[in-house]
């Protein structure tokens, strides 16, 4: 941040939300920093999916889901 590094681990809180609640939240993401990538919305069906399997690039997962 502003050329500082951080050296820490992010703990896995994500796998403690809800579906429907890690949607909004990736969702508020895009939208607020990334916005000028066309993608469509992650829903809570696609987060419990995604969360079954192990991900190494999500761009392989959803192909048209950005430009």
């Amino acid at each position: 941040v502003d050329g500082q590094q951080f050296f820490g681990v992010m703990p896995a809180v994500g796998m403690q939300m809800e579906p429907a609640t890690l949607a909004g939240l990736l969702n508020y993401v895009l939208d607020n920093f990334a916005s000028s990538i066309e993608v469509e919305p992650y829903t809570a069906g696609e987060v419990g999916t995604l969360r079954k399997i192990e991900v190494n690039n999500v761009k392989d997962l959803r192909p048209n889901g950005s430009n």
